[in-house]
């Protein structure tokens, strides 16, 4: 009995390890596959739906299974959706145009691929994309089109991360004294529900940048500054992901900023101080100007009745000889 006990342990654990196998596999299958569905296979059931949704841009590669040109660009898009990851609201997708003709149709598809830009919006109609079919182009000209500011292998554009409408507040607050920062900042915080998702996220860091600028000065951003490029050049490939990679250059961006404004502010008021010390020395070199001038004057004068003493001295020395 112990014995058939012992069996029956024995082919109950080799199960458990057997399902536990299979869970791993299924588990490793799962992952990939959610990987590979970072560029969506539309189907007549979810197209209309996908590139008529008013929050999300969408590029649509029409493609068909036998068309060797889309066989090349599959490798493309799948790096396209992988740069855009970070970027829920914009979707890279395709379509078997072929075998849902009716959608081809639809759409004016007369060859293989046929690749069409979907902006966001209420009834925004689509726009035929005839740019490079090479990765860069498809990133530059999602980029110009959405406002994104994305590149591949975790870089982003030099302007990432800049908010444009907030340069006069970062120069006020640079420029304004200590008791007045913490109203300029308060007023950059107002701010931020009037821009749009992204600006408003940058923007929470210019916030952060402040805070810190208030408390530890110019120091903390020349530290900040050398502390995230030690780590952009340092990172070996793989120990930090695309996402965290962007998020550091735009902090990046954003320090740099402040660093160039601060000099900027600095370079003015050294300017100013110029300007103001060359004004108050021109009287000073004006009236030195004219004390030469008439010193100038008066020298001529003596040297004049001098010169007229002297040929009155050898006339009466010599009354005879012209002089």
């Amino acid at each position: 009995m112990a014995r058939g006990m012992t069996g029956m342990v024995r082919v109950a654990l080799a199960s458990a390890v057997v399902a536990l196998a299979v869970a791993s596999v299924f588990n490793v299958a799962v992952a990939a596959a959610a990987s590979a569905e970072d560029v969506v296979d539309l189907t007549p059931e979810t197209y209309e739906t996908m590139v008529t949704d008013p929050s999300k841009d969408v590029l649509v590669a029409y493609t068909a299974s036998w068309c060797g040109h889309c066989k090349a660009l599959k490798p493309v898009f799948a790096e396209l959706a992988k740069t855009f990851a970070d970027e829920p609201d914009v979707v890279i997708a395709v379509v078997d145009a072929d075998t849902h003709s009716a959608i081809g149709t639809k759409e004016g598809v007369k060859g293989f691929p046929t690749i069409k830009f979907w902006p966001r919006g209420a009834n925004a109609a689509a726009v035929s994309y005839d740019a490079g079919r090479d990765l860069n182009s498809f990133v530059n000209y999602i980029n110009t089109m959405v406002g994104t500011d994305v590149l591949p292998n975790g870089k982003v554009l030099p302007s990432a991360g800049i908010v444009d409408s907030l340069k006069d507040s970062v120069s006020s607050f640079l420029e304004a004294a200590a008791s007045e920062r913490d109203a300029l900042k308060a007023a950059v915080e107002q701010r931020l529900s009037s821009l749009d998702a992204r600006s408003r996220s940058y923007a929470q860091y210019y916030v952060k940048v402040m805070d810190r600028y208030k408390t530890q000065g110019e120091a903390w951003l020349t530290k900040e500054q050398a502390r995230l490029s030690g780590l952009l050049e340092s990172a070996s490939p793989g120990s930090i992901t695309d996402s965290q990679m962007r998020s550091m250059r735009r902090r990046l961006n954003v320090i740099d900023y402040f660093v160039r404004a601060l000099g900027s502010d600095m370079s003015a008021a050294a300017d100013d101080a110029a300007d103001a010390a060359a004004d108050a020395a021109a009287p000073v070199a004006d009236a030195a100007a004219d004390a030469a001038a008439s010193a100038g004057e008066l020298a001529a004068a003596a040297g004049k009745v001098v010169g007229e003493a002297a040929v009155d001295t050898l006339k009466a020395l010599n009354p005879e000889k012209e002089l």
